[in-house]
């Protein structure tokens, strides 16, 4: 049964006053930060914590605190507008912690305080009153770097927490115990140099802890089987963004075996991440506990209070769950049915019971919406969207692809077809996802849903080199830059005009990052298909990229030691790589090309286009850059009014260069 909770209550806490939709979404609204980016439940299942904000950069963001059952008025707590929301955990009905970046002066180790952007932790009653800042006095200019994190809420004794968090003289990031009403601390555990998370077992022990270097390429996990004692690597993975790519070793939870664990992982000589159990002291894979067949396991069910593993989340297409607990399997069977085959969930919240979950659901036509399942009563509750200013009915439906390439080989696409029109012709936007060791889902996707509001047709393939389909489907991508895996975005756009839904040289092709660098080739490799090439952070000489990770971080680095392995070798290899380089190649490009760039970008080099850009005005053809002070290289580094011009100039740009 699903019923709809619409209080007063709740209409007021998500300053969801009655709205009018305008015909056609706004900019920011489809692909800026979500207004609520975040609800989360508090153990007994009663008590909602909301973050709200506004697209407005002069409204403040708020905290709001509802009562479920409507008894009490929901309390609302203005953040301040310096204060940027980055998480937030219940530690009891009563208590919430709160994660924010603020500017704030500190400490430098050059000497003297400048003012800096740093993380932020505080606890709050639900009233929105008796606010303690933790960790109030620090000053290091790390916390900024290093931010903390709650990792045992200790449900045994409810004026503590243990949390990780750069102390008051330190530059590391150790273990504390810290009073939640007082802001008191205690040193538990000295950290080490580069320490980027802990892992804690039930007890508070450390077991699991992260290293990260400076750019945030490069992870190494270790393992403690001695309470902290002695450390042991156990894991290394090197990534191109963090936000885009799962981590390959994630510790779950206790297994019923002492001294196991329950680990997402990709085990030695398999090809895909499934769940484990491990032991701690033989470095071991003991079992596997759930493996898909034909794609990665990248999340877990879990118990809220023990961290018992409940089952695995994979996607195909869309994200789904293979229920371990037989308890709770016929629940999650029953969601499956009542939100239809166009919705995936994700357990946010799970009460201590297990009774009431949170779930946030996700779709092409349903970005972010919250509802609450209660098992006892088997109902689900709709609660509030996370972007309310969007009317699913002008949302666009996407179609699943499987195409077979020229070698064999099946490649999914998903094309957003505007309107629904799955046989109208209309202009095509080919968008590669970037990393490219990432992938596409079947879900709210902001370049999909952007472009086609404005009359276009869209397709993202996963072409070989994504994630998500095992280690053999990455490696098909290896030293492919250019060639196999630019084949499988090409012949994926060109069955779409084999169906007569898209027409050669009425087609753009838009990318960042990596698919940038697909856009940047495609405008002298794929002159026969499209009108117009644009790239945001995208990558135009394959050599001068390696030499940079080279110089960066050293020759027997692994960062360098892997794109060296996925790119090509920079001497053996530098004909190759310059072939399929475009800023060695701007004689041949036959298209206008539209850049953008973040100034601060540090996983790809703002040089990058400044050389593409250089080349294509030497060789007299149309190029048009803009780069942004102090953006990085992700979305959300980005300020909306950059984001709102980049789209908007995005659109002006494929309206001017494409014949229909």
């Amino acid at each position: 049964m699903i019923k709809y909770w619409a209080t007063a209550a709740m209409a007021v806490c998500v300053a969801m006053a009655a709205s009018v939709f305008a015909k056609e979404p706004s900019t920011l609204a489809l692909v800026g930060p979500a207004t609520t980016p975040a609800v989360e439940m508090s153990p007994g299942g009663r008590y909602f914590a909301i973050i709200n904000r506004s697209l407005d950069p002069d409204e403040e963001p708020k905290l709001l605190f509802v009562d479920s059952t409507g008894e009490e008025q929901p309390i609302t707590v203005p953040l301040g507008k310096d204060t940027d929301y980055l998480g937030m955990a219940w530690v009891n009905d009563d208590r919430l912690i709160f994660l924010g970046s603020q500017f704030r002066k500190v400490r430098v180790s050059t000497g003297g305080r400048v003012e800096i952007n740093v993380v932020r932790m505080f606890s709050i009653d639900r009233t929105g009153k008796d606010t303690v800042i933790l960790f109030e006095d620090s000053e290091s200019v790390a916390a900024a770097f290093s931010p903390p994190d709650v990792l045992n809420i200790l449900p045994d004794d409810p004026e503590h927490i243990i949390m990780s968090a750069v102390g008051n003289t330190r530059d590391t990031l150790d273990l504390w115990k810290v009073n939640i009403f007082t802001g008191d601390t205690k040193l538990l555990y000295k950290g080490f140099d580069n320490t980027f998370s802990w892992f804690l077992d039930a007890n508070g022990t450390p077991v699991f802890r992260t290293v990260i270097n400076d750019r945030q390429t490069f992870i190494k996990t270790y393992v403690s089987p001695d309470k902290g004692e002695t450390w042991e690597q156990v894991h290394e993975q090197v990534v191109r963004n963090i936000g885009n790519e799962p981590l390959r070793f994630q510790p779950l939870g206790p297994a019923a075996t002492p001294g196991r664990y329950t680990i997402i992982a990709q085990r030695p000589g398999a090809d895909r991440m499934a769940v484990h159990e491990y032991d701690l002291r033989t470095k071991e894979f003991v079992r596997t506990l759930y493996e898909h067949p034909t794609v990665d396991v990248t999340a877990a069910l879990e118990d809220p209070m023990t961290g018992e593993y409940l089952g695995a989340r994979y996607a195909v297409d869309k994200f789904e769950y293979a229920v371990a607990d037989p308890e709770l399997k016929p629940a999650i069977e029953a969601l499956e049915q009542a939100l239809g085959p166009d919705v995936s969930f994700g357990v946010s919240s799970m009460s201590s019971d297990r009774q009431r979950m949170l779930l946030r659901t996700d779709g092409p036509q349903a970005p972010g919406d919250y509802y609450l399942f209660d098992r006892s009563k088997m109902s689900l509750d709709f609660l509030l969207s996370s972007r309310p200013e969007l009317d699913p009915a002008q949302l666009h439906p996407v179609e699943i692809m499987r195409e077979t390439m020229s070698d064999g080989v099946e490649i999914t696409s998903y094309v957003t077809h505007p309107g629904g029109d799955r046989t109208g012709v209309y202009p095509l936007i080919v968008v590669p996802h970037g990393g490219p060791q990432s992938r596409d889902y079947y879900a709210y996707d902001l370049f999909g849903q952007f472009f086609a509001s404005r009359g276009y047709r869209v397709i993202q393939t996963n072409f070989r080199g994504s994630a998500g389909y095992g280690e053999d489907f990455v490696e098909a991508g290896h030293r492919e830059w250019g060639k196999r895996m630019q084949a499988d975005v090409m012949e994926s756009a060109e069955a779409l005009i084999g169906r007569g839904i898209a027409q050669k040289k009425n087609m753009c092709v838009y990318g960042w990052s990596y698919g940038g660098y697909v856009a940047m080739t495609a405008s002298y490799k794929n002159t026969d298909l499209f009108s117009a090439s644009i790239s945001t952070a995208g990558v135009s000489h394959l050599r001068d990229s390696l030499v940079w990770e080279r110089v960066n971080f050293g020759l027997n680095s692994p960062a360098y030691q892997y794109w060296k392995k996925a790119i090509g070798d920079e001497s053996d290899d530098r004909a190759d790589l310059n072939e399929n380089s475009a800023a060695e190649n701007a004689d041949r490009v036959t298209m206008p090309v539209l850049l953008f760039h973040g100034k601060d970008d540090f996983i790809v080099d703002v040089d990058q286009s400044r050389k593409f850009r250089g080349a294509l005005k030497r060789a007299g053809k149309s190029v048009e850059y803009h780069e942004f002070a102090e953006t990085g290289h992700g979305i959300v580094t980005f300020e909306n009014d950059d984001l709102e011009f980049m789209f908007d100039r995005i659109d002006a740009f494929c309206k001017e260069h494409l014949p229909n």
